[in-house]
């Protein structure tokens, strides 16, 4: 498993095949210009997991707030649930979190999402809040943290 940097120019070549990886998924509507708005830190933070030069799973973040590595996006292909794919990718968010001096980690996560939910939890995030807005539509999502403290920065 390979970790590719999603930066401009990687993200224009692979934003297609982004968008049709999340097609099925019916709590998100982004197309290829959501993935390629500009936003702090996000060519920097951004990242997808490849398995033979095919992205598997994909995470879309930034610097939203001042201190907080914001995900965006977390994303694994179907056909490749199961497989620990997640579990690598969360060890990069939180690496490159660390990384960045980064206080927290922040994520919005739909309150129907249940096996996400847990995977979350697992991983450390705490649900914080639950809201309805223009973001997440006609399903509440929950705002998930996980605090990074000096010694998990270490």
């Amino acid at each position: 498993m390979e970790v590719l940097n999603l930066d401009y120019k990687c993200m224009l070549k692979h934003a297609t095949q982004l968008v049709e990886m999340i097609a099925d998924w019916p709590v998100l509507d982004w197309k290829e210009e959501n993935f390629l708005i500009n936003l702090p830190d996000k060519w920097i933070s951004s990242f997808a997991m490849c398995d033979e030069e095919q992205i598997v799973g994909f995470c879309i973040a930034s610097e939203k707030v001042v201190g907080v590595f914001y995900v965006h996006l977390f994303f694994v292909s179907l056909a490749m649930r199961g497989k620990n794919i997640g579990w690598k990718m969360m060890e990069e968010v939180i690496r490159r979190s660390r990384q960045r001096d980064m206080k927290k980690i922040m994520l919005r996560c739909p309150v129907t999402l249940n096996k996400a939910i847990g995977f979350y939890e697992r991983n450390g995030f705490e649900v914080k809040r639950k809201v309805y807005d223009e973001i997440s539509g006609p399903v509440a999502d929950y705002i998930m943290e996980k605090s990074l403290t000096s010694s998990e920065k270490d």
